[in-house]
């Protein structure tokens, strides 16, 4: 990924904003502007991850045909979908999403249960057990199938508003995109009429499972008539970008944890994938925005897991991908080819556009590219270099692209005199020739919603305060 390369596409965004005046922040960039219209209709203020959710199995549903005709991707939209709903609908969110773990193992559902009755004790609905009984989602057809329809108008209105206000200065494939989203949102809305109602069944049978183990007495450790108390009985749904190093519900790798805010709790995730040292480039020199936060080190934030100070000595060979423009090869993001891989065979090892986007997760803002570049690292010589998998990317010009992640990456600084003095290079700037970049990672290919959530039980954490039981899950 080309640090250098975001940077421009950045830049040129800024700047586009800056022509513009009106009702929209002009620092907003198109997938902010999508998500903020959808956060203004979720009860729960600031809910981002709901919103994240509704944008990202719509955008799902709205790319491929083929994911409008299954009942599973409507009963995950049915889900997040109750986010909209006031009072209660993000707790019922929160159940859902545990819901997608059951089976049709009964051991393994009861275990579903046990979380499900941890996470509505935390968030303090009453008797958690009672009110799991009596919780009938298909009583509130009507509700989900208006917040649908309702949240479809946003989608479908909001690219037109942006054309209004910007189609002078958007290009000709983000006008297309614009329209593209409007046909597609329209088609997820038309077909819901149908598929919602499918969607509510599929979760409510589901739902339905648990409260079979509640009647058998399958469930016996909350006293009736009140909420149990005891933290061990609690517990929270955690979130995607928690655990760093571990295959995110989108399919991917999660993004390190990043925050650029200094706070204790901050520095200490970073800590744990990240230690700075002598010698090597400096991961937090700089900071920027990413599609889930707003600033963060996004160097370390482009590896999901640990990064390892390492060297690459005399003899390797590294590859870079870029764009045309001939100041890009020195760009800090590399790749180790194999031993016995050089510049003659390196497509044996990166086969083409798609692969390079994907196991890599270079969105097309990152980089357009058009260009490699190998360099052979001198007999004697090294590079000290940062070392980790490559993390995936969700796309913030091009909010519709997902790509996984995966590879193992290294972080040189190419742009030292050291880099030069120690380097050969042995294809300079060539044509990669590829033909398959072209809408790799969007929503008619991989973008997947997120899906599933576990439980994390409350004993490691003691001090985290309560949530009033509105704000339900996210």
């Amino acid at each position: 990924m080309s640090t250098e390369s975001k940077s421009i596409a950045l830049d040129v965004m800024d700047w586009m904003w800056g022509t513009v005046q009106g009702a929209f922040n002009d620092k907003m960039n198109l997938s902010q502007i999508i998500t903020d219209a959808v956060i203004g209709m979720i009860p729960v203020v600031g809910d981002v991850t709901a919103a994240r959710d509704l944008i990202a199995i719509s955008l799902g549903l709205a790319g491929d045909e083929k994911k409008r005709e299954d009942k599973m991707q409507w009963m995950l939209l049915v889900i997040f979908v109750f986010a909209l709903i006031p009072v209660f609908g993000g707790v019922v969110k929160g159940v859902g999403r545990l819901a997608l773990n059951v089976t049709e193992d009964a051991a393994k559902n009861a275990k579903v249960l046990q979380d499900v009755i941890a996470f509505l004790n935390r968030v303090g609905h009453g008797n958690a057990v009672q009110w799991l009984k009596g919780l009938n989602v298909m009583a509130y057809e009507s509700k989900v199938m208006a917040s649908f329809n309702s949240l479809m108008d946003t989608l479908i209105q909001t690219p037109q508003r942006i054309k209004a206000k910007l189609g002078g200065v958007l290009s000709k494939s983000l006008l297309a995109k614009l329209d593209g989203w409007t046909k597609g949102f329209q088609a997820v809305k038309d077909k819901g009429v149908k598929m919602i109602p499918e969607g509510l069944k599929e979760l409510n049978a589901k739902l339905l499972r648990l409260q079979q183990l509640v009647y058998r007495g399958e469930w016996h450790h909350v006293m009736p008539g009140a909420r149990n108390v005891t933290r061990e009985a609690e517990g929270r749904l955690i979130e995607q970008s928690e655990v760093a190093a571990e295959r995110s519900a989108h399919g991917g790798w999660r993004q390190n944890v990043a925050k650029a805010t200094g706070k204790a709790e901050d520095e200490a995730a970073i800590a744990k994938v990240y230690q700075p040292k002598d010698g090597w480039p400096d991961l937090m020199h700089s900071t920027g925005p990413t599609a889930l936060e707003e600033d963060v080190y996004t160097g370390i934030a482009a590896f999901s897991g640990p990064i390892k100070a390492a060297e690459a000595t005399g003899g390797e060979y590294l590859l870079r991908i870029h764009t045309s423009v001939a100041k890009t090869k020195t760009g800090p993001w590399w790749v180790r080819l194999p031993p016995g891989v050089n510049d003659k065979s390196w497509r044996e090892f990166m086969q083409g556009g798609t692969q390079w986007r994907e196991v890599l997760a270079v969105l097309d803002e990152f980089s357009t590219n058009g260009a490699y570049s190998i360099v052979r690292v001198k007999p004697g010589h090294s590079l000290n270099v940062w070392e980790g998998r490559a993390a995936e990317q969700f796309g913030m010009t091009n909010p519709g692209q997902y790509l996984p992640g995966g590879r193992s990456q290294i972080f040189i600084a190419a742009w030292e005199q050291k880099f030069a003095e120690s380097v050969e290079w042995v294809a300079d700037s060539l044509a990669t020739g590829w033909k398959d970049l072209d809408g790799v990672g969007y929503a008619a290919g991989n973008v997947k919603a997120a899906g599933a959530a576990r439980l994390q039980r409350l004993e490691q954490y003691e001090d985290q305060s309560k949530r009033p039981a509105a704000a339900g899950a996210h």
